[in-house]
């Protein structure tokens, strides 16, 4: 996780000043979608997916942007979440999602960096400790296009 969290943190930093209205625009729909999908994990991850592909693809980085898809598909997901305190992480990684938002808005590129790099560490942590499922939904393929 070292190599994602080093990686999208510099793409973070320079996505601050390279995204679009309409890519911060996409950005505040992925968040939003996220919130309307905690009892569909598969769509709530394609969303997140979504949202840090726009920022490393803003970043101009295409090479971080190709290792970073392949840590995505050999990082395994998790299983479906149901529990309170599942929802409750979900919640988290939202909220984290909208501090990364709001510091991009504000083109604060060292905050976004310090933002996406705290979100990561947080996510690597928290499914270090679970474990995975037998039978893992299969890792998405690709970036996730908003438009589809």
């Amino acid at each position: 996780m070292t190599v994602r969290r080093v990686l999208e943190r510099e793409m973070a930093y320079a996505a601050a000043t390279r995204l679009t209205e309409g890519e911060l625009a996409e950005l505040l729909a992925t968040i939003e979608g996220m919130e309307a999908t905690y009892d569909d994990y598969g769509r709530f991850r394609a969303l997140d997916l979504a949202f840090h592909a726009i920022v490393m693809k803003a970043s101009g980085n295409e090479v971080g942007l190709t290792i970073v898809r392949a840590i995505h598909r050999h990082g395994g997901v998790r299983p479906p979440l149901a529990t309170a305190a599942s929802r409750a992480e979900l919640g988290e990684t939202v909220a984290a999602h909208r501090a990364i938002h709001g510091a991009l808005a504000a083109r604060d590129a060292e905050l976004a960096a310090e933002r996406i790099s705290s979100h990561i560490d947080a996510a690597w942590a928290e499914r270090k400790q679970k474990p995975r499922s037998a039978a893992p939904h299969a890792p998405a393929r690709g970036r996730p296009s908003m438009s589809q």
